[in-house]
């Protein structure tokens, strides 16, 4: 996406010059903690919503078992990911859409990046909601009122197929 910016803490777990240092603060819980509350720090002073890193994702993270290996793997494996998923985004255009013709496509549900993404997807339906990387948790009644809208237009589309 264009101007994409990963958070301070997936972008020092993803850069391979570091792998010493994270795995250091991965095995430290409070050292851990501490990236976490900064991080958090961060996306308020950017004018995330306040429970982006509240308490519930921060309990994963010191939950035993921990989903700080995972996080690690994925932050490793980011760049990579990235890289391959970008290179792909000429076949977006050319997807054959289920219930196509009767539905426009597929549907995008998304906050922030919701413009970007049907750029990528030029069939699909948009629908924007003020909401950030988790519209689902930040706009939860818009989220809930498009995918009933939707799956009305399927049962509709598929009764009259």
């Amino acid at each position: 996406m264009p101007g994409l910016r990963f958070p301070e803490c997936i972008q020092l777990f993803a850069d391979p010059a570091y792998a010493a240092l994270t795995a250091a603060l991965a095995r430290e819980p409070a050292q851990m903690g501490w990236l976490l509350d900064w991080q958090g720090q961060q996306f308020r002073q950017s004018g995330t919503p306040p429970d982006a890193l509240g308490d519930g994702i921060q309990a994963h993270f010191q939950a035993t078992p921990s989903v700080v290996p995972a996080f690690m793997s994925l932050a490793r494996d980011l760049p990579a990911t990235l890289a391959r998923d970008t290179a792909r985004h000429p076949h977006l255009a050319t997807l054959a859409m289920p219930w196509g013709s009767c539905l426009g496509g597929t549907i995008s549900i998304w906050g922030n990046l919701s413009r970007a993404l049907q750029e990528l997807l030029p069939t699909s339906d948009l629908q924007c909601f003020a909401a950030g990387h988790w519209p689902q948790w930040d706009a939860p009644d818009e989220v809930a009122q498009a995918l009933l809208a939707r799956k009305a237009k399927v049962t509709d589309c598929a009764i009259s197929g």
